[in-house]
């Protein structure tokens, strides 16, 4: 008779443990499918060598939180890529373009690519020096005049 209450009782807890198993497969099913994930950033504005800049990339569809790389290529010199939220952010330190590939996986495991480029401009050509002293008649003159951005050489 033990064996058999034995047997009763296993039987109950294997019910159990499958009751439990299935149950968590449907907890963690979506009811409805997930749309397909999509980068929706199709083009970045561009910067300029010495001010701030931060610009979203932004996403449809998939299922939250993401996590956002790069696959190839390189952000310009002073731009960063935040993992969390998938927002370009810096202050570019120099000019040029750059072209790359931005990469996000959201919970599901669902990625998703897209290819960018950001063009990064000189900061403006100004010419810092404010003012000269004066100069004397039939005397030579020579100073020297202070400029700042625009792209070297700089030629006067």
């Amino acid at each position: 008779m033990s064996n058999l209450r034995y047997a009763v009782r296993s039987a109950r807890f294997s019910l159990v443990l499958i009751w439990i198993f299935l149950a968590g497969l449907f907890l963690r099913t979506p009811l409805l499918a997930q749309t397909p994930l999509s980068i929706t950033t199709q083009t970045l504005p561009g910067g300029v060598v010495g001010a701030g800049y931060s610009q979203a990339v932004t996403v449809s569809g998939g299922a939250l939180p993401y996590t956002w790389s790069l696959g190839a290529g390189t952000l310009p010199a002073g731009l960063s890529l935040d993992g969390a939220t998938g927002i370009i952010a810096g202050t570019p330190s120099s000019a040029g373009n750059s072209s790359f590939t931005v990469h996000v996986i959201d919970s599901e495991f669902q990625f998703a690519d897209q290819a960018l480029s950001i063009a990064i401009s000189p900061a403006p050509l100004t010419i810092t020096t404010t003012s000269l002293p004066d100069g004397s008649v039939g005397s030579t003159y020579s100073q020297v005049a202070i400029a700042t951005g625009g792209t070297p050489p700089l030629s006067w």
